[in-house]
């Protein structure tokens, strides 16, 4: 801008006009500064670093003909006061940037923030096991369980996994989360915390560890005997420990049901175990080591052996005379083979008779019977019988009836050693020696031995007329006659028609009447008879009077 200057002289009057120019010159321009930030890794957690100014001067520059000074403060950086070194040693804090344009001296000033941002803090890692699942030294590793361990409280870091330090310093490549060793046995690698914010970072070594599974020695337990044959059985599992763990240390040992229970190390079971899968129930064994957590988990078979099952009955029957049929002697047959089963066979004296699968016997007494399996088992099964004697038995058999009463019964009995059961003509067999409602005639009584040594039979007469007959020629009931009075050539019987003429004699020893009369066939009706005869226990001479019915 031109501005005019007038000079006048005061006592004169006479003046004279000049021009001036005002010229503004332009600021030196400094684009917005961000911090500058360095990480604490000079005697890390002091929070002071050194900064080289000079690494920013080109961009404050920016290509302008000026010159760059740093200062401690504002007033500093306008009057060009004190300026930093280049290598300036701080803390976090803000500093003054002054830029003079080297034409014109004109200064401008802005605000610079050093920064030192803290590394995240390191600390001693144990080493991270992994258990040898196949022995071979090398093993899956999840490194993220160091995770945790590796942050130690710290937060806004980011945690990485690396195979050298070098890498672990440039950051990359990172390996994980599952990562198997590349060296048996063990193997060190490297954690990288990176502060996320600042870009800061530590490593810290790791370990890995390959730890062997514990090994299992081989056991079993003997089978239990199945006293109740259903199958299942208590095993007393605590000897298997010790037998599992063998000569190693440092060892702890459980059971569990199932193969997802022992591995994941839940749900054990106590020492005394009702298997609840009959015969053969597969429990697991856990074996792990308190040290190194690593364990193994082996099956274990307990096996129910089923004892011998006889079928005995508990009293065997001979018969004390083997003439009528029966058997002296019992062939007793447990229908076990030989080739599968041991046998012992003792009296009640507990003296040993025979190892034969079956044995004869013919004299009473009590036997037992002891059955083992031929395969080792300790299983056998005790069984106690008695053989008993029985006979043919010694019958009587009694009319209780009167003659000619109108209804008849016979009562036996039956004497003897044994069990007896009674049949009348051949009918059937009945546990009582009363029958009642007999016909009239001889009669047969039957009484056997339920063990099959006998029959005793005795005959009965039983003294009656037969209330009808017909005389039609099919052969049944054709004739009339007191069958029961036959033995008695005496007896006379006189049958007379309803009118009391005489119509035909008869004898009980004879064939009867046969419904004529002079060779006429009588018609149907009622027939009135005299009987003459002896009575059968007395033998005084008896008559009798009565009718019949003839029907046609």
């Amino acid at each position: 801008d031109t501005i005019h200057i007038r000079l006048e002289n005061t006592l004169t009057g006479c003046y004279n006009v000049v021009p001036l120019d005002l010229i503004v010159e332009p600021l030196p321009t400094i684009a917005s500064l961000p911090p500058y930030p360095l990480c604490d890794i000079n005697s890390p957690g002091d929070l002071v670093e050194d900064f080289d100014l000079s690494t920013l001067d080109t961009d404050i520059i920016n290509g302008q003909n000026a010159t760059v000074s740093y200062h401690i403060n504002e007033v500093n950086a306008q009057g060009n006061i004190d300026p930093l070194p280049v290598l300036y040693s701080s803390g976090t804090q803000i500093i003054y940037v002054a830029l003079e344009d080297n034409l014109t001296g004109c200064r401008a000033v802005a605000q610079l923030e050093l920064v030192v941002d803290p590394v995240p803090t390191t600390t001693a890692l144990d080493p991270l096991p992994a258990c040898d699942d196949d022995g071979d030294g090398f093993a899956v590793f999840t490194l993220t369980e160091i995770d945790t361990a590796a942050l130690n409280g710290q937060t806004g870091l980011a945690v990485s996994y690396h195979t050298t330090q070098l890498e672990a310093e440039a950051g990359t490549p990172s390996i994980g989360p599952s990562y198997t060793n590349t060296t048996a046995n063990s193997e060190q690698v490297w954690v990288r915390l990176t502060n996320t914010a600042a870009d800061c970072y530590s490593i810290m070594p790791l370990d890995l560890i390959v730890n062997p599974l514990p090994v299992p020695e081989p056991v079993s337990l003997a089978p239990e005997c199945d006293d109740d044959f259903d199958g299942l059985q208590t095993f007393d599992l605590s000897s298997v420990a010790s037998d599992v763990i063998g000569t190693q240390t440092d060892m702890v040992v459980s059971y569990h049901e199932t193969d997802a229970d022992a591995q994941a190390g839940v749900s054990p079971l106590g020492n005394s175990y009702l298997t609840n899968t009959p015969d053969v129930d597969t429990i697991h064994i856990r074996l792990e080591n308190t040290l190194t957590g690593c364990y193994n988990v082996v099956p274990l078979d307990l096996i129910v052996e089923p004892l011998p099952e006889l079928d005995l009955k508990d009293n065997y029957v001979i018969c004390s005379d083997a003439s009528s049929g029966g058997l002296d002697y019992v062939e007793v047959d447990p229908e076990l083979s030989a080739a599968d089963y041991s046998f012992e066979w003792k009296d009640e004296f507990d003296t040993l008779l025979s190892t034969d699968a079956v044995y004869l016997i013919d004299q009473t007494g009590v036997y037992s019977l002891e059955v083992s399996s031929a395969f080792g088992s300790n299983c056998s099964t005790l069984v106690y019988f008695t053989v008993s004697e029985s006979e043919n038995p010694a019958v009587t058999a009694t009319v209780t009836s009167e003659d000619f009463a109108d209804s008849h019964m016979i009562v036996a009995t039956a004497t003897g050693n044994g069990l007896y059961e009674f049949s009348l003509d051949q009918g059937p067999w009945q546990d009582s020696g009363i029958f009642t409602g007999v016909r009239p005639g001889e009669r047969t009584v039957n009484v056997r031995d339920l063990n099959d040594c006998g029959i005793t039979s005795v005959l009965v007469f039983i003294v009656d007329y037969p209330p009808y007959f017909t005389p039609n020629g099919d052969g049944y009931n054709d004739t009339w006659n007191i069958e029961a009075l036959s033995n008695q050539m005496d007896s006379k019987i006189y049958i007379f028609d309803r009118f009391g003429k005489l119509i035909k004699q008869i004898s009980p020893a004879g064939e009867g009447w046969d419904g004529t009369y002079n060779g006429q066939k009588m018609p149907t009706t009622d027939y009135w008879f005299l009987l003459y005869y002896n009575d059968l226990d007395t033998l005084e001479p008896e008559q009798l009077r009565g009718n019949f019915a003839l029907k046609r």
